[in-house]
């Protein structure tokens, strides 16, 4: 019945429909537009920007939820991951490892300190800790042992000297390590 009564009235479209719609479609911007000779590193610094404001949002929303108050006791963790995160030569320094867990550092060569967050971590058994490596020319130098993680997290700011090209991380004793317990089982270029 409805095909009946659509079939009843049915009008023809104008002649020059077709030739309106094409030339709509040929004057319509379908992709972003190209900048010629644009400069990579100012994508590469508006994607860090980006980064980094995340993870600024992200720490904000943690202490609002109280989740990192509810650690620390204190503000000096939120004032110390701010401080780094306002810094212009801040890094990311992203490392997946296992089962899905992963390690962020936002580190501030110039502030030399950095903020160091992990998510779904393995506890690391009794006696025994996460460590933080600064990896150059002459090896790994230990950095900071950091927090347990028997609950699977990090949320802790760390003192950095010198410099490197890549960081990891280990399971070392809970009193430290002068060189690192292998595997490591985070690592990535800074």
């Amino acid at each position: 019945a409805l095909a009946a009564v659509g079939a009843a009235d049915q009008v023809a479209p104008p002649a020059d429909l077709k030739s309106r719609v094409m030339t709509e479609v040929g004057q319509t911007r379908q992709l972003s537009p190209r900048i010629s000779g644009a400069d990579p590193s100012r994508h590469r610094m508006i994607r860090r920007t980006g980064t980094i404001l995340a993870i600024a949002a992200s720490i904000a929303l943690a202490i609002g939820s109280g989740v990192l108050v509810g650690r620390s006791h204190d503000d000096s963790y939120a004032g110390a991951a701010a401080d780094v995160l306002d810094q212009p030569d801040s890094r990311v320094v992203d490392m997946d490892g296992p089962n899905s867990s992963h390690v962020r550092v936002v580190w501030s060569p110039a502030r030399g300190r950095a903020v160091v967050t992990a998510d779904k971590l393995a506890d690391p058994g009794d006696g025994r800790a996460y460590e933080l490596w600064l990896i150059n020319d002459t090896g790994p130098h230990p950095v900071h042992l950091l927090d347990d993680a028997s609950d699977g997290t990090i949320r802790r700011v760390v003192d950095i000297e010198g410099a490197g090209t890549q960081m990891g991380i280990t399971i070392e004793p809970d009193t430290g390590s002068a060189s690192p317990t292998l595997p490591i089982l985070y690592a990535a270029a800074t």
